[in-house]
């Protein structure tokens, strides 16, 4: 799974563009931005993490562009499966 950015014109779905941390090797899924549109979590398998699915963030910046993402560490993930973000 990964995970992509796009634009809505009338219900018709334009511009779609794949996240910088996207990758043929891991998952990526289960989006959720906070309300000022600043940060992304999400959900992943990618290399780094603690357990199986760790809940991640990337900042994004005023350009559109992300930040470097960063797993969210102990106090919200376990050596098991965290899956869904919610903000």
């Amino acid at each position: 799974m990964q995970l992509f950015t796009a634009t809505n014109d009338n219900g018709i779905w334009k511009n779609a563009k794949p996240l910088p941390f996207n990758s043929k090797l891991y998952s990526v899924s289960n989006p959720s931005v906070n309300s000022i549109n600043t940060i992304v979590y999400f959900s992943s398998n990618m290399p780094g993490g603690i357990g199986g699915n760790d809940i991640w963030k990337a900042t994004i910046n005023a350009d559109g562009t992300y930040g470097k993402h960063e797993n969210l560490g102990p106090r919200s993930n376990t050596k098991g499966d965290e899956s869904f973000t919610f903000i």
